[in-house]
Parts: structure tokens; C-alpha cells; sequence
């Protein structure tokens, strides 16, 4: 039987888990109290394990990416959105609008010659718009095509067309209205190809009859020039050949040779070391110009010639220079070569094909950077007018 002592040890022993468990309520802390005390328990008394559902990492990557983006958004408010970056983006958007506008404008006139220069004026003006860059290199290239295709080389004109689309769809647009509908069709511009090929690789008969069949069928003015220039040299070659080696005109010797095109009469133009180490003094003096010129302008043709990045840069351009300086040279030693033509004179070779090439080429490249130099105040375009100019002829002015 429980004595006073043993009440008065419960009431502490229950005081104190209440203490201890302040959120129980105290009928069931005595309860358990009560299995404390009792030792005559039969069974064993097993504590509930309690589990702790950790939190789910993925809210913690979740929480981190929304705080980055509010950061973000409030940089962009803060800065984008500051008075002098919103005046930037508008100046540069109303500055393509116009450039545009410019461009669509000398598209409807048909009349681009001008229009890389007067772009490069607002690309200076913007250099971190890509748009008004692509849309400078558009006009450009345009401008390019339609040399080609007012000189009537379609089949150069083809392959800078097929090589790539323009970037802007201004002038896409307009290359398909004007350029695509002026070349002829891709069946007839492979029969040129082939011609031509079979030219360069020496087989003269077969590049002729297909020049002939291409006339009579088509009447295309790129086959028939293509035609009158191969029977002009072959004729003239036979002519040369029938006097023999040793009796030939030096002055024809060196013309037929001026009416070469190093890039594509490639069978005759071999010909010539044979022909140098026959012919007399002055013949061969002559013919070592034309055979260095030529070389000369074969290979500013291979590399691509002057391009339009090149008159526009900004600075300094050592291709620039380096071509510029074969170009010049080359015209220098034909103008000396054709001396030999006299009592004919100088204007006996004007027309002769290799002379006129590189004189018109020349004269292109002047063109467009007076051009530049019109439109854009800059002291390069003036330089680069200078490194055009022969230096004998640069003294007289």
C-alpha cells in the first residue's frame, strides 16, 4: 500500500516532467509518470521514433534563380533603362531607319554608285550597330555585281550570285528583281563554263565548236564575245607561226601577247618563255614586261583583287597597299612594253586586252575611293588615292 512518502516522491517526480514537457498535456504526463514509477510492469515500453522531413533542395535552386532574375530586372531598369542608354538605342535605331531609307531610295533610282559611300558616312557614325554593317556590306557587294553585269561578265556575275544570299532582304529583293533576271539561264551559263574551261586547258577546237553551236542557237552576246576573241588569237598565233621563229615581227609578237588575259589564255600565254627566248633584243625586253605584268595581274585576280573592305577601312591596310602597288606597276610596265608598237604609238596597245584590263580596274578603284573620299572627310581615302597613282605621272601633276 502507497505510504505518505511515496505520494509526496510522485508529486515531485510530476512537477518536474511537466516542467520538462510544458506542451504535454498533464493527464498524459502523469500517465507516464505513472509507468515510471510502477515497477511491476510486465512489458516493454517503446518510444514512437520521430521523422524529420528534410526540406527539398530543388527550392533552394528555385529561390536563388528567382532572386538573380529580380536582380536582373532591376539592373535593367536601372541602367538600360537610364536616360542616356534609352538616347543611344534611339539614335542608332532612327540612324538605321534612315540608312534604310537612303538605300531603298537609290534602289528605285537604279543608281548605287554612291551608296557605300554615303552608308560608310553613318556605319562611322554607329560602329556597334550590326545592322548598319550589314547593310554597308550589302551595298557594296550590290554595287559589285552590277560592274559585272554592265561589263558583261555573266559568268563571274553567276558565281558571286550563287556564292551567297545578301544579308539584308532590301537588297535580296532587289538582286532577284534586276541581277537574277538578267543572267541567262543555268543550262546556257554551264555550256560557257565548259567552254571556257576546255579553253584554259588547251583544248582550242572543242572550246570554239562549243562556242559556235552556243551562237547559232542562243545568240548570246557572252558567247559570241567569248568566240570572236578565241578566233582573233588563234588566227593570230598561226600568223606568228607561219613566218618562223626567226623572222618575226617584233611588234607583233609583243601585241599578240598584249592581248592576252594571263588568268584564262593560259595556252598561249605558256607559250611566250619559247617565244622570248627567240625573238631580238628589244622583242624580248618588251615581252619580259608583259611577262612580269602579267603575272602581276593574275595574281591580284586569284587573291580577289581590291575589295570593298579594303577602300573602307579605317586605318592603314597592308593588302590594300600590297595590291595597289601590283596594280601600278603592272599598267607602268605595259605603257613601257607598248612603246615598242611605235611608229603606231602608245594607242596602238590602249585597246589590247591585257592593257585594258588593268587600266580599267585602275580606274574603278579611283573612282570609288573619290567617292569615298566625298562623302566621308577622312585622310586614308586620300592616301589611298595616292598609292593608285603611278609615281611618274604623279610628278607631273
Amino acid at each position: 500500500m502507497p505510504t505518505a512518502g511515496d505520494d509526496d516522491a510522485a508529486t515531485e517526480i510530476l512537477n518536474r516532467d511537466i516542467d520538462a514537457h510544458d506542451d504535454a498535456h498533464p493527464a498524459a504526463a502523469a500517465t507516464q509518470i505513472q509507468h515510471d514509477t510502477d515497477t511491476s510492469t510486465d512489458t516493454l515500453s517503446i518510444p514512437r521514433p520521430t521523422c524529420v522531413t528534410p526540406r527539398h533542395p530543388g527550392r533552394w535552386a528555385a529561390a536563388a534563380a528567382l532572386a538573380m532574375a529580380i536582380a536582373g530586372a532591376l539592373v535593367y531598369y536601372f541602367i538600360d533603362r537610364s536616360p542616356e542608354t534609352t538616347d543611344a538605342v534611339r539614335a542608332r535605331h532612327d540612324a538605321y531607319a534612315a540608312a534604310r531609307k537612303l538605300a531603298a531610295r537609290a534602289l528605285d533610282r537604279g543608281d548605287t554608285s554612291a551608296l557605300p559611300a554615303q552608308l560608310l558616312a553613318r556605319a562611322r557614325a554607329q560602329p556597334d550597330d550590326p545592322e548598319l554593317a550589314r547593310l554597308l556590306r550589302d551595298a557594296t557587294r550590290y554595287r559589285d555585281m552590277l560592274y559585272l553585269q554592265a561589263n558583261g561578265h555573266l559568268l563571274e556575275l553567276a558565281q558571286a550570285r550563287r556564292r551567297r544570299a545578301f544579308e539584308s532582304s532590301l537588297f535580296e529583293t532587289s538582286a532577284r528583281r534586276h541581277i537574277d533576271a538578267a543572267l541567262p539561264p543555268a543550262a546556257l551559263l554551264q555550256r560557257l563554263s565548259q567552254a571556257r574551261d576546255a579553253w584554259r586547258s588547251g583544248e582550242l577546237v572543242a572550246a570554239i565548236s562549243a562556242l559556235k553551236r552556243l551562237t547559232d542557237e542562243t545568240g548570246n552576246s557572252q558567247a559570241e564575245a567569248m568566240l570572236r576573241h578565241y578566233a582573233r588569237l588563234v588566227q593570230g598565233y598561226e600568223a606568228l607561226s607561219e613566218r618562223g621563229t626567226g623572222g618575226r615581227d617584233a611588234q607583233a609578237l609583243v601585241a599578240f601577247y598584249l592581248d592576252l588575259d594571263p588568268a584564262q589564255d593560259q595556252f598561249f600565254w605558256r607559250r611566250m618563255e619559247r617565244d622570248l627566248s627567240a625573238a631580238d633584243a628589244a622583242a624580248a625586253a618588251a615581252l619580259r614586261r608583259v611577262q612580269r605584268a602579267g603575272q602581276l595581274w593574275a595574281d591580284y585576280r586569284r587573291r580577289g583583287g581590291i575589295d570593298g573592305s579594303m577602300r573602307q577601312a579605317a586605318t592603314a591596310h597592308a593588302g590594300f597597299a600590297e595590291r595597289a602597288a601590283s596594280l601600278v606597276e603592272a599598267d607602268t610596265l605595259l605603257r613601257a612594253a607598248a612603246a615598242l608598237l611605235h611608229p603606231r604609238g602608245n594607242a596602238a596597245a590602249h585597246n589590247l586586252l591585257l592593257p585594258a584590263l588593268v587600266r580599267e580596274e585602275l580606274q574603278m578603284q579611283r573612282e570609288r575611293l573619290v567617292l569615298l573620299q566625298r562623302f566621308n572627310n577622312e585622310a586614308v581615302f586620300a592616301r589611298r588615292l595616292r598609292l593608285l597613282q603611278d609615281p611618274a605621272r604623279a610628278g607631273q601633276h
